[in-house]
C-alpha cells in the first residue's frame, strides 16, 4: 500500500525503503514492459535506501545514514556526436551497494 500512496501523494513524494521491489517491478514486466521500465525509473529517483547507524562499542547509535536518490539520468546519454557512459567500479563498493539498482557513484564519467 506504501507505493499508492506514494503515487497518489504526487512527484515529490519518496519512500524509505531497502526493499528492492523486485516483486512488483517483475509483475508490471509481466504485464507491459514498458510500464516495468517506468517503474524502475520512477524507483531510482524516489527510493532513499537506509545504509545503517553508525556502531558505537557495539551499539548502533545516532541518525541512520541514508542514500538519496539521484537527480540525474542513470544510463548513457548522446548529446550530439557524443556518448557520455556513468562509470561504476565494483571494487569500490560496498555489500549494500552491491544490492542495489544505483550505487550513487556516478560522478565519474567516460565521455
Amino acid at each position: 500500500f506504501f507505493l499508492l500512496a506514494a503515487l497518489h501523494s504526487g512527484h515529490k513524494c519518496n519512500i524509505v525503503t531497502n526493499d528492492l521491489l523486485r516483486q512488483h517491478y517483475v509483475r508490471l514486466m509481466a504485464v507491459d514492459p514498458a510500464l516495468g521500465k517506468l517503474f524502475t525509473k520512477w524507483q531510482l529517483g524516489h527510493q532513499i535506501l537506509v545504509k545503517g547507524f553508525e556502531k558505537i562499542r557495539g551499539n548502533y547509535v545516532g541518525p541512520p545514514q541514508l542514500h538519496m536518490p539521484t537527480f540525474h539520468v542513470l544510463h548513457p546519454v548522446k548529446a550530439g556526436d557524443n556518448w557520455h557512459v556513468p562509470l561504476i567500479k565494483p571494487e569500490a563498493m560496498n555489500a549494500q551497494e552491491h544490492k542495489t539498482l544505483y550505487y550513487g557513484r556516478s560522478a565519474q564519467w567516460l565521455c
